[in-house]
C-alpha cells in the first residue's frame, strides 16, 4: 500500500496533469508595462532585513479619491491617475511590509490613506502628492493588548473608528476611537465593549453616531447605535434588529439613509432622521445572491457572479432607490474576472485577473441603461513563482500561472531591481529546475523535461524522459555541465544521472533504486547524493537516517555512508536536506503533532563518516531553504516569514535576522526543495510568493566620532579603515559612518599623517550596529641629550598649542634619550576635569625637567576654580602631585602652567569641577 507521501504526491500530480492541454510552445503572452520601483521601504519585523520591492503580484483592495485610484496589493500601495478614464497612468508604488490576509482593509479620506493589515496594525500614508506616497504614522493596535486584532474601521474627521476583537475570546468585541489629528502620532481617545458572538462586523459613521453590526451564534444580526458625541466616553444608545438567520454583508450611509444588506438576497433601507432610532423605509429582494458595492445618491450598485462550469464573470447592476418602497432594477454589464471594485461619480473601477495580468477596468455608468467599459490597463503581471535559482548574473524563475506556465530570466545587473530578459512559455506546470552553463533544465509532473538554450530561450526542447516505466514526477536535483541529477518518482523511486550532451536525446548514465520509507528529493554535495530515510512511517519521532551515494562513477553508484541521527532529532513529519557546501548538510524537521521544528547541521567533510553538529529548535517549519556564503536563508511559517541563520560555525547555528512577508507561500508543494521558494545572492534575498519579492539584509552600521583629547570634535579629516576593506574620512564635526558592513568581527583603524590616535584601533562584533570613538593626539617626539647640555623640546597639540620641555642634562656624563608621547586621559580623577593635555615622559636617566603647558578656554570649560589648575602624575594606582622642584607656576593671563618634573611617568593637566553626589539608599 502506498504511504502517505506517495498518496499526496499522486493527488498533486494528477491535479497538475488535469490542467487544460497546451501546445508544446504556446505563443508569448503580451508585454506588460514595467512595474515602477517602490518609493519607500519600511522597517522589517526585527530591523535586520528590508523589503525593497515586489515584481508582479495581486492587488486585493482599491479606493478612489478625486482623480486618483489607490490600489493595495500584496505588500504594495499603488497610485493611478484616472483624470482621463480612457488613459489611466500609474503615478507611484510604495512597498509596505504587511500581511493583508482576509482582514486587510484600507480607506482614502482627504489627503491620507488608512490601512489595517491582518495583524490589526493601523497605518497612515500621506498622499498630498499622489506621485510621492509616504508612510507617516503607525498605531499598533494588535500590540497594545495581547491577541487584539482589528476587524473593520471607518475614518471621519479627526478620528478613526476601529472595530477590534480579542482573538483568544469569542465575543470580545470593542469599538476603539483613535485620534488622528496628528497622523504621525495616532492615540486612543476612547473605547466601548460591543455585544457580539461572531466577528462579522460592519461599520458606518454619520455625525456623532456610529453604526456597527454584530452577529450572534444563531446568525441573528442587529445594528448597534453608538453615540460618540464625547469621543472619550462612547455609549450604546440604541439597537435595530435585522432579522433571524441574517448575515451582514454590507453597511453604507448616504445622506439620511442607511443601506444594510442583511442576507445574500436582501437589502434593507433605513431613514436616519432620528439617528438613534432608524426606521425601515424599503427592501430590495432578488432571486439570487448579490453583493452591495456602493451607494451614490439614490443609486445602489450591486454585483453578481457566474461560477463554473462557466468562467467566473462579474456582472454589475444598478438599483434606483428614489422611491425606497419600490426600487427599480437598472442596467447591467458583464466585466469579466475580478478581485475588487469601487464606485465614484457614476464610474465603477474594477481590479481583475485577465489572462494572468492584473488589470484596472473603468466602467462608465453615466447612462445606467447602457453602461460601457471605458478602458482596461494592466497594472501587474500575475506572478506565482514556485522555483527560483541564480546563475551568474541572472535570476531564473518558474512562474506557474495558469493556463500558461513560463520560465523567466531576469538580469541582476541591479540586484535590487531585477530586469526581465526573456520569458519562455512551457506546455506544462513545472516542478523543479536547474541552470548549468548555457542550458536550463525544467521538469514537469509527467515524463517531460524541458531543455532551454539560454541563448535562444523562445524555443525550448520538450524531451521525453529516457527511462522505462510510468513516471509520476521528476525532480531535477542539480547539474554539472551536461550531467543532470534527477529524482524519479515512479512505481519504484530511484535516483539517476542523465547526460544531456545531446540536448534532445539524453542518455541515462546510471541509477540507484530507492527502497526506503519516505524518500525525499536528495541534494548533491562533494560528488555524493545525500538522501533522507525514515526508519518507520508508523512510529512518531522515528529514527532519521542520512545515506550517501557515491557519484564518481554513475554506472556503478554505491552507498558510502549511512548515518543515524541522534534520537532527539527525530524524523517524523516534513523534512528536507539542504547543502551549504561540500562540507555541510542541513536537515530541517517539522513535527507538526508536537509543534516542534528544528534545523540540524551535519558535517560531511569526510563523506564516509558524517557527524551531527548543532540542532537548533525553531518556532515554525521551514518551507524551503537557500544557502549563500555564511548564511542560511529559510522560507518559514507557511511562506510568510524569511529567517536568516548564521552557519559559519556549523556547531553553533544562530538566528541573525527575520522579516515577515505580506503573502503566503505559493510554491508547487507544501514543502519545497532546496532553494525552491527562496534564493539569496550577495546579501539580496529573492522570495517567491504572489509576486517576486526582493529583500535586502539591512546594512550593518558602524558610526562614531573623532575628538580632541579635551572632548571637542576634531575637524582634521582622518581616514578610518575597516578590516573589510572599506574606509571613510571623518567630517568637520569629527563624525564618520560605515554602512553595508558584513556581519562578524571587524577592526577599525584611524590614520592621519602627523597624528596618533587613542586607542590605535578598535575591534567590534556586528550585529548589532556599533559606535566607535577615537581621541586624536599629535605624533610622539624622541631625542638624544648630549651630556652637559640644557635642551628644550616642544610638542604641539591638535589645537596647535605647544607644550615645552626644558631638560637639564648638565649633570650627566653620557648621552641620554628622552621620549615624549602625547596621550589622552587614561584614568579618571574624582572631582577633577581633564583638560585634554596629557603626555607620557620616558627618561633614560633621571634629570630635572621643566614643562610648560599652554591651554585654551575650551580645555578648561568645565573648571570650577581655574586658579586650582594642577598637573598630576599617575603612580600606577592613583593620581598624585607631579611637582618635585617647587610648586607649579600658573599664569592665567598667558594661559600657561609650568611645573618641575623629576621622573618618567604619565602626566595630565586637571582642574577641579562641579560634582553631584547622590545618597546611597539601602533596602532590605
Amino acid at each position: 500500500m502506498p504511504n502517505l507521501r506517495r498518496i499526496m504526491l499522486l493527488v498533486t500530480t494528477w491535479m497538475l496533469i488535469a490542467l487544460p492541454a497546451q501546445a508544446a510552445v504556446p505563443p508569448t503572452p503580451p508585454a506588460v508595462p514595467a512595474t515602477p520601483v517602490a518609493s519607500q521601504s519600511p522597517a522589517s519585523s526585527d530591523g535586520s532585513i528590508d523589503f525593497v520591492r515586489r515584481l508582479g503580484g495581486r492587488y486585493v483592495s482599491m479606493h478612489v479619491a478625486g482623480t486618483t485610484a489607490y490600489l493595495l496589493g500584496d505588500g504594495v500601495l499603488m497610485s493611478v491617475n484616472i483624470t482621463n478614464p480612457d488613459q489611466p497612468v500609474i503615478l507611484d508604488q510604495m512597498a509596505l511590509a504587511l500581511d493583508l490576509g482576509f482582514r486587510g482593509k484600507f480607506s482614502v479620506v482627504d489627503e491620507y490613506v488608512y490601512i489595517i493589515d491582518q495583524a490589526g496594525t493601523f497605518r497612515i500614508v500621506d498622499i498630498h502628492d499622489p506621485a510621492n506616497l509616504t508612510l507617516v504614522g503607525i498605531y499598533p493596535v494588535a500590540n497594545e493588548v495581547a491577541n487584539w486584532i482589528t476587524l473593520n474601521f471607518h475614518i471621519q474627521g479627526n478620528y478613526g473608528y476601529l472595530v477590534t476583537m480579542d482573538s483568544s475570546q469569542i465575543g470580545m468585541i470593542k469599538l476603539r476611537i483613535i485620534n488622528i489629528v496628528n497622523p504621525a502620532e495616532p492615540v486612543v481617545a476612547g473605547m466601548i465593549d460591543l455585544p457580539s458572538e461572531i466577528s462579522d462586523n460592519k461599520i458606518a459613521v454619520a455625525g456623532d453616531f456610529v453604526y456597527i453590526t454584530t452577529v450572534a451564534n444563531d446568525m441573528t444580526s442587529w445594528i448597534n447605535i453608538v453615540s460618540v458625541a464625547d469621543r472619550h466616553a462612547p455609549m450604546i444608545v440604541g439597537t435595530t434588529v435585522l432579522g433571524e438567520a441574517a448575515s451582514m454583508h454590507a453597511l453604507e450611509i448616504e445622506g439620511q439613509r442607511l443601506y444594510a444588506q442583511s442576507t445574500p438576497y436582501a437589502l434593507e433601507v433605513f431613514d436616519l432622521a432620528i439617528p438613534d432610532q432608524p426606521s425601515k423605509i424599503g427592501t430590495f429582494d432578488d432571486q439570487g445572491p448579490f453583493g452591495m458595492l456602493a451607494v451614490e445618491g439614490f443609486r445602489v450598485y450591486i454585483k453578481t457572479l457566474s461560477f463554473p462550469p462557466t468562467p467566473i464573470n462579474l456582472f454589475i447592476r444598478t438599483i434606483d432607490f428614489t422611491n425606497p418602497a419600490a426600487p427599480v432594477d437598472g442596467g447591467m454589464i458583464t466585466v469579466g474576472p475580478y478581485f475588487v471594485h469601487r464606485v465614484q461619480d457614476a464610474y465603477v473601477y474594477i481590479l481583475g485577473d485577465n489572462n494572468d495580468q492584473i488589470t484596472l477596468s473603468i466602467v462608465d455608468f453615466n447612462n445606467p441603461g447602457a453602461p460601457q467599459i471605458r478602458s482596461q490597463m494592466a497594472v501587474s503581471v500575475v506572478q506565482r513563482p514556485s522555483n527560483l535559482t541564480i546563475s551568474g548574473d541572472s535570476l531564473y524563475v518558474i512562474n506557474n500561472v495558469r493556463p500558461l506556465p513560463t520560465f523567466q530570466r531576469y538580469s541582476l545587473a541591479n540586484p535590487l531591481d531585477p530586469a526581465p530578459v526573456s520569458t519562455t512559455p512551457l506546455g506544462h506546470p513545472a516542478t523543479s529546475m536547474v541552470v548549468s552553463g548555457e542550458w536550463a533544465y525544467v521538469s514537469t509532473p509527467s515524463n517531460t523535461i524541458y531543455v532551454i538554450d539560454l541563448n535562444s530561450p523562445a524555443a525550448p526542447l520538450a524531451v521525453t524522459y529516457p527511462g522505462p516505466g510510468m513516471v509520476l514526477n521528476i525532480q531535477i536535483i542539480g547539474a554539472d555541465g551536461p550531467r543532470v541529477y534527477v529524482y524519479i518518482v515512479a512505481d519504484e523511486d530511484r535516483f539517476e544521472v542523465l547526460d544531456f550532451s545531446t540536448p534532445n536525446a539524453p542518455q541515462v548514465l546510471g541509477g540507484f533504486a530507492l527502497d526506503m520509507y519516505y524518500w525525499h528529493p536528495p541534494v548533491v554535495a562533494g560528488g555524493v547524493a545525500w538522501f533522507i530515510q525514515q526508519q518507520s512511517t508508523e512510529v512518531p519521532w522515528s529514527t532519521c537516517i542520512i545515506r550517501g551515494i557515491d557519484l564518481s562513477d554513475p554506472a556503478s553508484m554505491h552507498e558510502i555512508a549511512s548515518f543515524t541521527l541522534p534520537e532527539t532529532t527525530g524524523c517524523y513529519g516534513a523534512f528536507q536536506l539542504a547543502a551549504a557546501s561540500d562540507n555541510a548538510l542541513y536537515l530541517t524537521t517539522a513535527i507538526y503533532a508536537s509543534a516542534y521544528f528544528s534545523l540540524q547541521a551535519i558535517d560531511i567533510s569526510n563523506p564516509a563518516q558524517p557527524v551531527a553538529q548543532a540542532a537548533l529548535r525553531l518556532n515554525s517549519p521551514i518551507q524551503s531553504i537557500s544557502t549563500n556564503d555564511r548564511y542560511l536563508y529559510a522560507d518559514m511559517a507557511g511562506g510568510v516569514e524569511v529567517v536568516v541563520f548564521d552557519h559559519s560555525t556549523p556547531s553553533r547555528l544562530f538566528q541573525v535576522g527575520s522579516f515577515k512577508l505580506a503573502v503566503g507561500y505559493s510554491g508547487n508543494s507544501p514543502i519545497g526543495g532546496p532553494g525552491d521558494g527562496i534564493v539569496a545572492h550577495n546579501g539580496i534575498i529573492y522570495h517567491g510568493s504572489y509576486g517576486l519579492s526582493v529583500l535586502r539584509a539591512r546594512t550593518l552600521l558602524a558610526s562614531g566620532t573623532i575628538r580632541h583629547a579635551n572632548g571637542l570634535p576634531f575637524a582634521g579629516g582622518a581616514t578610518i579603515s575597516a578590516s573589510s576593506g572599506a574606509s571613510r574620512t571623518s567630517a568637520p564635526d569629527g563624525g564618520f559612518r560605515f554602512q553595508d558592513l558584513p556581519r562578524g568581527t571587524l577592526t577599525f583603524t584611524p590614520n592621519l599623517s602627523g597624528y596618533g590616535f587613542w586607542p590605535p584601533q578598535q575591534t567590534l562584533d556586528l550585529p548589532p550596529n556599533r559606535w566607535l570613538e577615537f581621541q586624536v593626539t599629535t605624533a610622539p617626539l624622541a631625542a638624544s641629550l648630549p651630556p652637559g647640555s640644557i635642551t628644550t623640546l616642544a610638542v604641539t597639540d591638535t589645537q596647535g598649542l605647544p607644550t615645552t620641555f626644558q631638560l637639564d642634562a648638565s649633570a650627566l656624563s653620557t648621552t641620554s634619550s628622552v621620549a615624549i608621547t602625547p596621550t589622552p586621559r587614561l584614568h579618571t580623577l574624582a572631582g577633577w576635569a581633564f583638560s585634554g593635555h596629557g603626555f607620557e615622559l620616558k627618561l633614560e636617566q633621571s634629570l630635572p625637567v621643566t614643562t610648560t603647558i599652554r591651554y585654551s578656554a575650551a580645555d578648561v570649560r568645565l573648571a570650577r576654580d581655574l586658579a586650582a589648575l594642577e598637573v598630576w602624575r599617575w603612580s600606577g594606582t592613583t593620581w598624585e602631585a607631579a611637582a618635585c622642584a617647587g610648586p607649579a607656576v600658573h599664569t592665567p593671563a598667558t594661559q600657561t602652567i609650568s611645573v618641575g618634573l623629576c621622573q618618567s611617568g604619565s602626566y595630565g593637566l586637571f582642574a577641579p569641577t562641579n560634582q553631584l553626589f547622590l545618597p546611597i539608599v539601602a533596602t532590605q
